[in-house]
This record gives structure tokens, C-alpha cells and sequence, in this order.
């Protein structure tokens, strides 16, 4: 179990080469917005951090392979590892109608693909799995865990909104990690599946479009003012926190009511939480994902 002695901290980015903040149009995280991102890192080496790239069939049907992204930016990635930081896997199962792509919801067509690619996915050593749009099944879930994946972080924990055009269900899941029970993927119970899923952190965030408090994920690229509070508030009720963060939201300088799109915003977030882990007396220990399972 977690030490009390110290808030356990996994920042987490997920590449995927898609601008879902605007038109959906395609990116090029990596060499548009990594050597930025990098030059940062390198200024915090205690902070290690994890980060989710995709390989999957929309990847090879643009690219000619599924795993373009891990080969052409091998030194990037090589250089991440080298300095304690963790590459994983982020499957994003689309089905193309006509010149657009949408989210593929088909249990046996998205347990399929992960079939074809988990082999390509583990010769690039990749243990710890975000399924893309945080969609899940229990056959998703049961195949990954029968592949030898260790960790899952697709979880958020909270309700699936009537406005989000994306299909996911959480709506049952705790905020602290948990071996997946083998009758239902979103909670622990027994006889569970040898994967352990770290939920993402949530917290009520109200942008400045909302009329309301919504439940969230933490996101470090949001404007400081809007996650300041739900932040404290958050490192107060749990001694572990996960962060999410697309890495095109630190770039470009666009008006939003909740993303910066500011690399020094996510800074400014970054350092935030050591000052608040001090004040709880509970020093934030930036860890990877699979540090972070190693204590369970």
C-alpha cells in the first residue's frame, strides 16, 4: 500500500497526434511540441513521468505502420527512457466513414485489435496500457491481462456527460488503483484479473464556459486559476495523484476557458504541486506508472 510519508505523483502525457481540443485535424506532437516539453523535463530530472504513444491501425493505414511513431522518434523515446521516464501503449480504435475518422465501439472488432498489435506493442517493451477515449470491456480488459500487460490507466472515474461525443463508462469506478474484477472491468472484486488499473485523478473544475463545477481529470495544461483549488483539494483527500495531459495542449497559444495552451502554465501546475504536497507535509515523489504499481 502507499506510505503515508509521501504524495506519490504520475504525470502522464498521451500522444496522439490529433488535435481533439479543435477539429479533430492531425499533429505532430513530437516534433512540433517534444523539444520544448523535453528542455523542461530536463530542468526537473526527480520528476519522471509516463508517456502513452499510439500504435494501432489508424497509425499503420496513415503511416504504413502501426508502430511509426515508436520508430521514427526512437532517439526521442530512447532518451526518455535513459533518463527514468516511461514509454507505454495508447490504442486508439477508429473505423474510417469516408474521408473521417470516429471512435470504434465494437467489442470484438477493438478486442481484435489489440490481438494484432500487443506483439509489436511488447518488442518496443511497452507494459503499461491507456486505452484511447478511456473506453474499456471486460474482453478488452481480460485480453490485455492474458498478454502480460501489468498496468492499465484508462479509468476516470466519473460520470459519462450527455454533451461528450466519445463512448466510455466509469461510472462505478473508485479513484484509487484496484485489481479489475473479472465480472466487471470498473471495480475490484474476486476472482480479479493480474493487471492493475490506476484510475486517472478527478476533481470538480469549472471552467470559465461552465455554469457549474464538472467532475474532471487533472489536467496540468490547464489555466492555473482554474486548477489551483481543485487541485489543493484534491492532494488533500488522496495521498497519490495522476495527471493527463495531450501534449499539443502546451502549444500554439489558442484562447480556451480552460486549456492554456502554455507550456509555462503546465510549469507553473508542475511546481504547484510540490508547494502543495509540502504544505500537506506529504513531499510530492514524482514516479512512473509502473513505480507507482510496484507498491501494490
Amino acid at each position: 500500500m502507499e506510505s503515508k510519508a509521501a504524495t506519490r505523483v504520475c504525470i502522464t502525457f498521451d500522444v496522439d497526434f490529433t488535435w481533439h481540443a479543435g477539429d479533430g485535424a492531425f499533429i505532430d506532437e513530437m516534433s512540433e511540441v517534444f523539444p520544448p516539453l523535453w528542455a523542461l523535463l530536463r530542468r526537473y530530472p526527480d520528476c519522471k513521468t509516463t508517456w502513452f504513444i499510439r500504435l494501432d491501425d489508424q497509425m499503420q493505414a496513415l503511416h504504413g505502420r502501426a508502430d511509426h511513431a515508436l520508430i521514427r522518434y526512437a532517439k526521442e523515446f530512447a532518451d526518455l527512457r535513459h533518463a527514468g521516464h516511461e514509454i507505454g501503449w495508447h490504442p486508439h480504435s477508429y473505423l474510417r466513414a469516408g474521408q473521417e475518422w470516429r471512435q470504434n465501439t465494437d467489442n470484438d472488432q477493438v478486442v481484435a485489435e489489440l490481438k494484432r498489435h500487443a506483439p509489436a506493442a511488447h518488442s518496443h517493451g511497452l507494459s503499461t496500457v491507456r486505452m484511447g477515449w478511456g473506453f474499456h470491456t471486460n474482453e478488452a480488459m481480460a485480453f490485455l491481462a492474458d498478454a502480460g500487460f501489468s498496468v492499465d490507466s484508462s479509468a476516470i472515474p466519473r460520470p459519462q456527460y450527455p454533451w461528450e461525443e466519445t463512448h466510455k463508462d466509469w461510472t462505478t469506478t473508485p479513484h484509487d488503483p484496484y485489481f479489475p474484477a473479472c465480472a466487471d472491468y470498473r471495480v475490484p472484486g474476486t476472482p480479479a484479473w493480474p493487471i492493475l488499473e490506476v484510475p486517472m485523478s478527478v476533481t470538480l473544475i469549472k471552467a470559465d464556459y461552465d455554469r457549474a463545477d464538472i467532475l474532471r481529470y487533472v489536467n496540468l495544461a490547464y489555466h492555473p486559476r482554474a486548477l489551483y483549488p481543485p487541485l489543493e483539494s484534491c492532494l488533500r483527500e488522496h495521498t497519490h495523484l495522476v495527471t493527463i495531459t495531450h501534449p499539443y495542449e502546451l502549444h500554439g497559444g489558442s484562447r480556451h476557458g480552460l486549456i492554456a495552451f502554455d507550456i509555462a502554465a503546465f510549469e507553473e501546475n508542475l511546481r504547484a504541486i510540490r508547494r502543495m504536497c509540502e504544505a500537506l507535509a506529504r513531499p510530492a515523489r514524482f514516479v512512473t506508472l509502473s513505480e507507482f504499481a510496484a507498491g501494490y
